[in-house]
């Protein structure tokens, strides 16, 4: 039997090897921090919000597909959100430091011919190994800690622009990110039923053409489907609707638009045959975010050496 001291002093050691982890990566950050660069990255700081959810994944109930359940969702912590996603000229920055590779898609117009990057305009035809890289370069060179976001924190930062992608005729409309002909497959209608109020246009336009959100964050849901962490989910119902089996599949992981799509993590360009479920994206970018670092951990820190 395991004494009360013994147990004492195991809960002090845990302390006391999560507090060492804390120094050291604080020390980490300080000596990013004096070697970064000062680079010019606009930001949205959003506030912990509460939303309605509709959880991802694919659901299957007696071999059909089903919709997701949606829940409520609360993201606890304070993030500092890219307002544009990352432009071509940005990732062109970290090609040229040797830190990303370069099969990115240039500028391509109507009529095929490539165009000079004049405009800032997203950069595309990325993987999420891509968009991994250049968070690791770009941490490196701010001394912040840079990330893909999750696909919870994109829903919640999107707001108004996160659009439920139920498996239901209603939920298609406007989004400049597939083809008409796209939506018709997906949603078993007839082209002739599918909204035409804009043309669809696959290039992407100059960063902040559609505009912002409530939050300030600009091109959600518009411009490119961007990258997030957040692994694809298979779960498998039986006729009541019991869960049989829930699988994760780790190296497919959501991009969120109007719609999610769920791609390989090596996939630049969905339409060549990469997308693991549901309709390919014509244009694939990422933005990144960073976690508001905690503002008393200095004091907690030393109160407990002070002791």
């Amino acid at each position: 039997m395991v004494s009360g001291e013994t147990i004492s002093f195991i809960k002090q050691a845990l302390v006391g090897f999560s507090l060492l982890a804390l120094v050291l990566f604080t020390l980490l950050l300080q000596h990013m921090r004096a070697f970064a660069i000062d680079i010019d990255v606009p930001t949205v700081l959003v506030e912990p919000r509460s939303f309605t959810y509709r959880v991802p994944g694919e659901y299957v109930r007696e071999g059909r597909p089903i919709n997701g359940p949606i829940e409520k969702k609360h993201v606890p912590n304070r993030l500092h959100v890219m307002k544009y996603q990352v432009s071509a000229q940005d990732y062109e920055a970290c090609v040229s430091d040797g830190a990303c590779k370069s099969q990115w898609q240039a500028y391509i117009s109507a009529d095929g011919t490539v165009e000079p990057l004049y405009e800032p305009i997203p950069v595309t035809g990325v993987s999420h190994d891509d968009a991994n890289a250049y968070a690791t370069w770009l941490s490196e060179k701010t001394g912040l800690v840079w990330r893909l976001p999750t696909d919870v924190e994109w829903a919640s930062f999107a707001a108004e622009r996160y659009y439920d992608d139920a498996l239901l005729p209603n939920s298609v409309d406007r989004d400049p990110s597939i083809s008409q002909p796209s939506k018709a497959r997906r949603y078993g209608l007839d082209k002739g039923e599918l909204p035409r109020d804009e043309e669809y246009d696959p290039i992407p336009k100059k960063l902040g053409s559609f505009g912002v959100n409530s939050l300030g964050i600009a091109d959600l849901s518009g411009n490119i489907w961007e990258w997030t962490s957040s692994c694809y989910m298979r779960y498998r119902h039986d006729a009541s609707g019991a869960l049989i089996e829930s699988q994760n599949h780790c190296g497919v992981y959501i991009a969120q638009g109007k719609l999610r799509s769920y791609l390989s993590s090596f996939i630049r360009d969905p339409l060549s045959g990469g997308c693991a479920v549901g309709e390919p994206p014509e244009n694939l970018g990422f933005r990144l975010v960073r976690d508001e670092p905690k503002a008393d951990w200095k004091s907690r820190l030393q109160a407990f050496l002070a002791r």
